[in-house]
């Protein structure tokens, strides 16, 4: 317009759309990735999830892991759980936003690549705890 706002378009090919799999249809789940820009985000993160895996029918569980693995982008602190049901990674995640060691979650290298997802389903998950700091050089 007049006021000087620019606007821009980009063209380019729709992505594919991935087959969605419906949530009780989805392949098991053996786990799934948790990872933030900071340790505290990182266990502020593992708290929301525990919370909504407390809550969460066992046959949602698939879809959780999918959507917590999937198309998130991998921050600097990042774990594996391992768990093959809700209950199990719930209890994993309390663990680890306390704190705490346990045996299901595993610190992931940044080279290492995540594990390959089975199925695709999607769930809706808790926000990005984000985390407000100052990025200013200090003189």
């Amino acid at each position: 317009g007049m006021s000087g706002t620019n606007a821009y378009v980009v063209l380019s090919p729709a992505p594919r759309d991935e087959p969605q799999v419906p949530v009780g249809d989805t392949p098991a789940a053996s786990g799934f990735p948790v990872s933030a820009a900071t340790p505290a985000a990182l266990a502020e993160l593992a708290r929301r999830y525990a919370e909504q895996l407390a809550a969460l029918p066992a046959a949602e569980y698939p879809a959780f892991a999918s959507t917590a693995g999937g198309g998130r982008a991998r921050l600097k602190h990042a774990v594996w759980v391992q768990a093959t049901g809700a209950s199990a990674a719930a209890a994993a995640l309390t663990e680890l936003a306390s704190g705490s060691a346990h045996p299901a979650v595993r610190t992931l290298p940044p080279d290492e690549p995540l594990p390959d997802r089975p199925g695709r389903a999607v769930l809706s998950l808790p926000t990005y705890p984000w985390q407000r700091g100052s990025h200013i050089a200090s003189r």
